[in-house]
């Protein structure tokens, strides 16, 4: 990066994505959002958190996924 550009505002190493519990089972259980919508939007941003080579982490309440 040259020397007088500005700091990138995401930077891999200071920060990482966490997606908890997102299963199909569980959306069934939120009403404030179309289930399409959140899963459009799970989706866009674990692609968006790849674009910007950010780790993701995962967590699930299932045994089996």
């Amino acid at each position: 990066m040259p020397v007088n550009s500005p700091k990138p505002l995401i930077q891999p190493e200071e920060c990482a994505l966490l997606l908890i519990d997102q299963q199909a089972g569980l959306a069934f259980g939120v009403g404030s959002i179309d289930r399409q919508v959140l899963l459009n939007n799970a989706i866009a941003l674990a692609k968006t958190a790849i674009v910007f080579k950010l780790p993701v982490i995962v967590s699930t309440s299932a045994s089996k996924v």
